[in-house]
């Protein structure tokens, strides 16, 4: 999914499992930051540590339809990604549902009323926002 940075536009793979990232993206140094990267996070490999530096983007990032105001962001030395605290209800998906088009690998963005449940449904499970996280339905 392509995500507008301040100064540079990026195609960024959407992964919900990683859980803590808001933004994981390559050489953090070329987008503005509020402060200079500090250590964040780290992830475990096979035969390493690996850290992670991040700090906030200074300005706003479109993802989609959709503002989000100085996000954090981590550096990452391989892929870059929208991670999965993006997907939370109390973030990304409170306003905005994301389908999937099979087949496609297209992904449309439509705001959404907050007065139903939000339910997303994947290839075979069905999901619905609390404000606590995700139940499976």
């Amino acid at each position: 999914m392509e995500v507008e940075f301040p100064n540079r536009t990026r195609r960024m793979l959407i992964d919900s499992g990683a859980a803590s990232a808001i933004f994981a993206v390559n050489h953090i140094e070329r987008y503005p930051l509020t402060q200079p990267p500090r250590r964040v996070n780290a992830a475990t490999r096979f035969n390493r540590i690996e850290y992670r530096d991040g700090s906030r983007i200074d300005g706003d990032v479109r993802l989609g339809p959709y503002t989000l105001p100085s996000p954090q962001v981590e550096e990452v030395p391989e892929t870059e990604l929208i991670g999965g605290e993006v997907m939370q209800p109390q973030c990304f998906c409170r306003h905005w549902r994301m389908p999937v088009r099979s087949g496609t690998a297209k992904i449309t963005t439509t705001k959404v009323a907050l007065s139903p449940p939000l339910l997303i449904k994947t290839n075979d499970k069905l999901f619905q926002a609390l404000a606590s996280g995700w139940l499976v339905v």
